[in-house]
């Protein structure tokens, strides 16, 4: 199996869990995550990625995502949305590091780029089992933080 049918699939498998049982913060992050997969998918659709310079149309959606992300993680009752963004950040900042430093090894830069993708995919399906841990202990969960 490709490596990227294989994040396809675990990008599914991870979006499932949240979508069916999560809070609101659980099925918002599943829900980006899918879209941004996807347009990410869509947009290298028939290019061979070398890794060898920054996509401005990954870039610029992976910088969307993590916008979305910062925003959940601002509004939800949770402490994993932080760590989401925090992932996520790391992965717009690896661009920056491309564009600034063009002779930034491609390995590294790939390495950044795929394998926080799958720990960032994760996240929402054990955000959701902890929601429904927390909805079987206590019979209710917060989603999001009183304002301010």
């Amino acid at each position: 199996m490709h490596a990227l049918e294989m994040f396809d699939l675990w990008v599914i498998v991870c979006i499932v869990p949240p979508l069916w049982k999560g809070g609101g913060p659980e099925r918002i992050a599943a829900v980006s995550i899918g879209i941004a997969a996807l347009a990410t998918k869509v947009s290298v659709e028939g290019f061979q990625l070398s890794y060898r310079t920054a996509s401005p149309v990954v870039v610029l959606l992976d910088i969307a995502l993590a916008a979305a992300l910062i925003c959940l993680a601002m509004k939800a009752n949770r402490i994993w949305t932080m760590l989401l963004a925090s992932l996520q950040m790391c992965v717009v900042l690896a661009h920056i590091a491309k564009l600034a430093i063009t002779q930034l090894d491609p390995l590294a830069y790939y390495v950044i780029l795929t394998k926080w993708a799958y720990v960032t995919a994760a996240l929402p399906a054990v955000g959701a089992i902890r929601h429904q841990l927390r909805l079987r202990s206590f019979k209710v969960d917060q989603s999001w933080s009183p304002s301010r």
